[in-house]
């Protein structure tokens, strides 16, 4: 892909990203500047989804969610172009409210957003005026945090971080243990990466040569 071609990441985390949209994983593209990519990035990955997907893109401040009555939610991904309040096209206050609630009913979701870590994106979700609630953002599966360098010339773009997202125990303080606990699974700042997840991602990890150490309800995947 041309995502590898460019650098921004390497066939391994590529591999996984496969695995998991190709299961119609639910994804957002975050990084704290504008023109990072986002967009760019989030599109590339979509085409790695069913190819019967289809696709809804929001209407911003404008959507109404009529779709959902006519849609089948396990072959529908439900995109917004960005969540924020900085243009009217984009998705904001109790409209990303209803859009987590669709994860609780089968539909995967993609977006972009400002945020510089895992944590950001988890803070800014799950506080006001959003208040999405953790069990919903647990099912959002992956987070991937984007990287910028360079200010003059052709900037720098790659992969700083890919999370995933899955259920846990505890309160929102957290993120390493709480109801939408992360785990690093690719960081090329750091190189190989090993992941502990939970049994029902060791399918996708597998698929693509992950080996995995068992720990109960949990795994621990060497990529």
């Amino acid at each position: 892909m041309q995502i590898i071609r460019a650098g921004s990441t390497d066939t391994d985390t590529m591999a996984v990203l496969w695995a998991m949209l190709s299961r119609r994983a639910s994804i957002i593209v975050a990084a704290e500047p504008p023109m990072a990519g986002k967009t760019t990035t989030l599109t590339a990955l979509l085409d790695l989804m069913p190819p019967d997907t289809r696709r809804v893109y929001l209407r911003g401040h404008y959507e109404d969610f009529s779709f959902v009555q006519d849609a089948d939610a396990t072959s529908t991904c439900v995109l917004a172009n960005e969540m924020s309040d900085h243009l009217a096209v984009y998705l904001w206050g109790s409209r990303i409210y209803k859009t987590f609630e669709l994860l609780s009913r089968g539909f995967a979701i993609g977006s972009t957003m400002h945020a510089e870590t895992v944590d950001d994106v988890i803070a800014i979700l799950n506080s006001d005026p959003l208040f999405v609630p953790p069990e919903w953002i647990a099912g959002l599966t992956l987070v991937v945090n984007l990287y910028v360098g360079g200010t003059y010339g052709s900037a720098t773009r790659r992969f700083n971080a890919v999370h995933m997202l899955e259920p846990g125990a505890g309160d929102a303080s957290d993120s390493e243990q709480n109801a939408f606990a992360t785990r690093v699974f690719a960081d090329p700042f750091f190189g190989r990466v090993v992941g502990i997840v939970g049994n029902h991602h060791l399918d996708a990890l597998t698929s693509v040569g992950g080996e995995v150490e068992p720990h109960g309800t949990r795994a621990e995947v060497h990529l």
